[in-house]
């Protein structure tokens, strides 16, 4: 499973006021950020375009004109399930000669790119060839028994086509963010928030948090497993500071965090740098850590109940503990499921016998998958017999063949 675009936010805005200064102790202190609207042009998707219609889509725009293609702006209505797609925004482009020549959008939200009339297109500087168009979308949606109206301008950049016989790409910008600043380590950082699961407002459910600008050098990476980003539902450590969030206006103007600074470095692994270590409870009660694994190469296995991939690697994945274990290489897997139900039955049928790890929180929420930036299931890291990280592989041969080269090492 390929890992998601890095997208990046250049920071536009300007912080005002003096330096702020925190104690750097263990006492909780609340710190409320104030947020305003202000145009900072997010990029949030960087895709392919694809050569049919999306499930929102009911009609395509009538042209004969050059190569269609598809694609969608995410949006969720209130009590649509987390992975539900039927209120996404399509939109169409047409391309000749590797280039766009026209863009249609479903402005109206009903499905429908039949009833539209193509979007003005302007020059976009990069990457040399790109086309772009402003989209404005409105509606309204429920939080409790409130409705609250919702507006999103969207700019839609559209690349040429390179090489020729790939498919183009689109990138999706949100015109405006919700910025304000934040103090993280005594220092006032740059901050924005961001709508995860796409359905117009803030609130602590799944998806939605706060990028925070950690070193001040105006960009952040747009990855929720990005160790800028501060998810709602669940504490998480930005610098040397923990935070909390309290409370969310669900309009985005104001959040509250509690924070405990003077926490130790949380230091994500580059290949040749010592692993970050963890511990955990097993569904099966083993306590597990894994700096006790010393002496072995260690597969730190993330992965879920729900991965399609996940299904097709388990029996593959217990082939290589079946081979390598009796030379040494031990498993430790991290669950990304959130329902427990699902991942007792999925262990239930493929028997694995090294220890799991789960929590019920999934990916960018999970303390171990945000320690060790995973962002998709299905992925191994390898760790060596002096707790070394080694890189993390999606394909099972290639990570075979360097637990073979570190036993074949080791035995030397």
């Amino acid at each position: 499973m390929r890992r998601p675009w890095m997208l990046v936010a250049i920071l536009s805005w300007c912080l005002v006021g003096a330096p702020h200064t925190v104690r750097a102790d263990q006492s909780p202190e609340s710190q409320a950020v104030h947020l305003t609207p202000t145009v900072a042009n997010i990029e949030l998707e960087n895709q392919e375009f694809a050569t049919f219609q999306p499930p929102a889509m009911r009609s395509a725009p009538h042209t004969n004109e050059g190569d269609l293609r598809f694609g969608q702006i995410k949006r969720r209505l209130a009590d649509d399930p987390r992975t539900y797609a039927r209120h996404h925004v399509p939109f169409a482009a047409t391309y000749r000669h590797g280039l766009p020549v026209a863009l249609w959008c479903d402005l109206n939200l009903n499905g429908e790119l039949s009833d539209e009339t193509p979007l003005r297109l302007y020059d976009y500087p990069t990457p040399a060839g790109a086309r772009a168009a402003l989209v404005d979308l409105s509606w309204t949606t429920r939080n409790g028994n409130d409705s609250i109206p919702i507006s999103w301008k969207i700019r839609i950049v559209l690349e040429p086509q390179a090489p020729q016989d790939t498919l183009p790409r689109y990138r999706l910008q949100s015109v405006f963010a919700n910025t304000g600043a934040l103090v993280v380590d005594g220092a006032r950082r740059a901050a924005f928030l961001y709508d995860g699961n796409n359905d117009g407002i803030y609130t602590r459910d799944y998806g939605d948090g706060i990028f925070i600008d950690r070193d001040g050098n105006g960009e952040i990476t747009v990855d929720q497993s990005d160790p800028e980003f501060i998810p709602f539902r669940v504490p998480a450590q930005i610098g040397l500071t923990l935070f909390e969030t309290m409370t969310v206006d669900p309009k985005g103007s104001e959040i509250v965090l509690r924070s405990v600074s003077g926490q130790g470095e949380q230091r994500r692994a580059d290949v040749g740098d010592p692993a970050p270590d963890f511990s955990f409870e097993a569904l099966d009660r083993r306590q597990v850590r894994l700096s006790n694994y010393r002496g072995h190469p260690v597969v730190v296995y993330f992965w879920a109940s729900w991965c399609g991939a996940c299904e097709e690697m388990a029996p593959r994945l217990r082939g290589v503990y079946d081979r390598l274990h009796p030379r040494g290489l031990e498993i430790v897997s991290v669950s990304f499921d959130e329902d427990r139900g699902k991942l007792l039955a999925f262990e239930v049928k493929h028997r694995e016998p090294w220890p799991v790890s789960f929590m019920g929180r999934a990916f960018f929420e999970n303390p171990i998958g945000r320690l060790y930036g995973v962002s998709a299931a299905g992925s191994a890291y390898l760790v060596n017999s002096e707790g070394t990280f080694e890189g993390h592989f999606y394909d099972l041969e290639d990570l075979e063949e360097k637990v073979n080269e570190l036993l074949t090492s080791n035995s030397h």
